[in-house]
């Protein structure tokens, strides 16, 4: 079985968030501050989210989100958390079109959530064969192989948040 497990680094206006999300059977688990909350949310609307915080109801509403920050509106509160910039490692490019040719792994080409993996480490790959489907801003992205290769690593899971830029699949060499 995958590990379930996604971190986040979040900072509202004055404070910074580490929080650990873990999915169980029909809720998730967020570890924040040193306590644990159980979470349970569905969908009612694109932008509204209704569901329980440790067995307390609880109404989202997502006002607005961007790359670099998302607005929520928890039971009438307003909160405004930024997502910590990503820089590239040294040689890591911003995004997969961004890759210079003969480079060696696959990059995020935006921020999301990766939804499948369609390949594993030590399968042969062609260009146009599937790699993985992400989902960003409610849309899903097909991501496809450039390159006859081998995957060597695939260094994210089916559920994790993915940074724009974040490397996804090594390539054998």
């Amino acid at each position: 079985m995958q590990d379930s497990t996604t971190r986040y680094d979040l900072h509202s206006s004055n404070k910074s968030f580490s929080a650990e999300t873990i999915r169980e059977d029909g809720y998730t688990l967020v570890k924040l501050g040193g306590k644990e909350y159980r979470v349970a949310l569905k969908r009612t609307a694109p932008d509204i989210l209704e569901g329980y915080v440790n067995d307390k109801p609880v109404s989202v509403k997502i006002e607005e989100e961007t790359e670099s920050s998302i607005t929520l509106t928890i039971d009438g509160n307003r909160v405004v958390f930024e997502r910590p910039v990503f820089r590239p490692e040294r040689g890591e490019g911003r995004s997969a079109a961004a890759l210079p040719e003969g480079r060696n792994s696959l990059a995020s080409p935006m921020p999301g959530r990766v939804v499948a993996l369609k390949v594993r480490g030590g399968q042969r790959v062609t260009p146009g064969d599937p790699l993985m489907i992400i989902e960003s801003m409610k849309m899903e992205t097909l991501l496809t192989s450039d390159r006859d290769a081998v995957v060597g690593e695939v260094r994210v899971k089916e559920g994790e948040a993915i940074r724009r830029g974040q490397t996804l699949i090594v390539y054998s060499k």
